[in-house]
């Protein structure tokens, strides 16, 4: 019997569906700034941005392991090591990586949050020459990041032109959440090759979700506040 072609390997669907993901990633970063102002949490309130973060994610956990569960998919028939794996991935992926970005996003502008947050690719890009050997670099590869780079100092270049606008706590944590992120994506392809995506993302954000929640939470409670 004749099949009809996905509509997920359509070249056009894929195209478009990539760019709206963009779309929505890029979205958050303003998202996020306004939600600061909304919920009046100043830039040095770090338990307060970390249980921001932490309802953010536990709620889109759950919304999609409901969404896996709804689709016939088996959520809790996990092998022992699994969890492990996923424990770990929720910790780096999610709450640890989340902890410097929203740190970073409060001192610096979004524009530029976002395009320093896209400093990971070029991490995953030389952290995937070393852990795997199909994925080696290029020479297209190189002058790819190469000139992604130049934007990035561009856009850190001051109207003056010699003025280097670059802060440890806010561009340099963003940098550092995006190191975080590619580290850890690396290490969640590798364990999504033996369990379902869906369910996987949906557990490694929950439990980043409720880490941070959580060590918001007892952040205030050790200050006294």
């Amino acid at each position: 019997m004749d099949r009809s072609p996905s509509l997920f390997t359509s070249k056009k669907f894929v195209f478009f569906g990539a760019t709206f993901c963009c779309l929505l990633w890029g979205s958050a970063y303003p998202a996020i700034k306004n939600g600061y102002q909304l919920f009046n949490i100043s830039p040095d309130d770090i338990p307060s941005k970390m249980v921001f973060a932490g309802y953010r994610f536990l709620l889109a956990g759950l919304v999609l392991l409901l969404f896996a569960l709804a689709s016939g998919k088996a959520i809790g028939r996990l092998k022992k090591g699994q969890y492990q794996q996923i424990a770990i991935l929720g910790l780096t992926q999610t709450a640890l990586q989340y902890v410097f970005f929203y740190i970073g996003l409060a001192y610096t502008t979004g524009v530029k949050g976002s395009i320093m947050n896209a400093t990971g690719t070029f991490f995953s890009v030389l952290l995937a020459h070393y852990l795997y050997k199909n994925d080696r670099l290029t020479l297209n590869k190189i002058i790819g990041c190469a000139l992604g780079f130049v934007g990035v100092m561009v856009v850190n270049v001051g109207s003056d032109l010699m003025d280097f606008n670059f802060s440890l706590l806010g561009e340099g944590s963003v940098v550092l959440a995006a190191f975080i992120l590619s580290a850890a994506s690396i290490y969640g392809k590798r364990i999504s090759q033996t369990m379902d995506t869906t369910v996987m993302t949906g557990y490694q954000l929950a439990i980043g979700g409720l880490v941070l929640t959580l060590g918001g939470y007892l952040f205030v409670f050790g200050l006294g506040q």
